[in-house]
């Protein structure tokens, strides 16, 4: 189970990992690292509203596959007045980041996985001494 202060943690580290990771591409958009951790920011905050529900609609987040077709559905929509170059950009931003927090949210739950599977493994080693 990913709980919303993992998942934000998630989100905070992604979005570093995709400044980090890709500032020639940043500075060829002529944006500032600011400016990213915005819009970051503010695509994840819309993952996080549909997957811990401010709607109805909230999954279970440890079918961490379905944080792909959230992200798409959170993506930076035309909206009349921002050019469409922009808002391609920003998505195409926020595409790179969300594989980042995949594997974040990945590795948290197979970190998660293995330490129960070891509890398990102490529990049931006392069995045998029974």
């Amino acid at each position: 189970m990913i709980t919303k202060t993992q998942f934000k943690d998630a989100c905070k580290k992604a979005a570093i990992y995709t400044i980090m990771s890709n500032p020639e591409r940043i500075s060829d958009n002529c944006i500032n690292d600011e400016e990213v951790a915005g819009i970051l920011v503010r695509f994840y905050k819309r993952i996080y509203k549909k997957v811990y529900g401010e709607s109805e609609e909230s999954i279970d987040v440890n079918d961490i596959d379905k944080i792909y077709v959230i992200a798409f559905e959170c993506l930076y929509k035309d909206d009349g007045i921002t050019p469409n170059y922009v808002i391609y950009q920003e998505n195409m931003l926020c595409l790179t980041s969300i594989n980042a927090l995949y594997e974040i949210l990945r590795s948290k739950i197979e970190d998660d996985y293995c330490e129960l599977e070891r509890d398990i493994d102490g529990l049931l080693n006392m069995w045998s001494d029974d």
